[in-house]
């Protein structure tokens, strides 16, 4: 793949954890399972342990750990056998990612926040607040629980300033957040209809479609 660079392997966690004392790398593709300590056990060993400790993206054949998965904000979920195109997916959004925290966004999401107009003024709002941010009749809109914004960036201005292991694209016109995800329903022609909090509703791609069964591993 282009722009990835294999640093090392290791087939335990206690090997893994020598490796990453010695070596800085910016990405771990982690399994679940692993002698002695776990995938979720080596993570938080290491985040507490190191202040900057690597973004993660699980591979595993087991599809039962994705929400845990994402509640240790892990990037990704990537079941085995791998397929190209969803590892390629999960290293862009790591890309996407490390570019962002390299322009010195915050990536702590008590701690990031966006300035949004409103009343004549901006406020900051707080990133875990927002639910989509959304295209309407040429205008976009940020939405959280309790009120929209209209904004004056574009969707896509919107989507290089959230943080990408938080937020997906889902179409043409919409943004989510992930974890603001409260249902996704089959629609047609293969794609979902994606329920957010608020009970809100939005009609994802077909590829983004796909894309979100494998991701939240339905």
């Amino acid at each position: 793949m282009p722009n990835v660079q294999l640093v090392a392997e290791a087939g335990d966690a206690k090997s893994a954890l020598r490796i990453l004392e010695q070596q800085a790398v910016d990405v771990l593709l982690l399994d679940i399972r692993l002698p002695e300590l776990d995938g979720f056990a080596l993570l938080q060993r290491l985040r507490a342990e190191r202040p900057s400790s690597p973004y993660v993206i699980f591979v595993t054949a087991y599809p039962d750990y994705a929400l845990q998965a994402f509640q240790a904000r892990a990037l990704d979920y990537v079941l085995k056998p791998v397929e190209q195109k969803a590892l390629s997916e999960a290293l862009e959004r790591a890309r996407l990612f490390i570019e962002a925290h390299r322009r010195h966004i915050p990536s702590n999401p008590a701690t990031r926040r966006l300035a949004v107009p409103y009343r004549n003024r901006l406020i900051l709002l707080p990133e875990d607040q927002v639910l989509s941010v959304e295209v309407q009749e040429g205008l976009t809109y940020l939405y959280t629980r309790e009120r929209r914004y209209l904004l004056r960036s574009s969707l896509e201005q919107m989507e290089t300033r959230l943080d990408p292991s938080r937020f997906l694209r889902i179409s043409r016109s919409a943004i989510v957040r992930l974890d603001g995800i409260r249902e996704l329903v089959p629609w047609f022609s293969g794609r979902f209809k994606v329920i957010l909090e608020d009970g809100r509703e939005l009609i994802a791609s077909r590829e983004r479609s796909r894309y979100l069964k494998r991701l939240l591993a339905c």
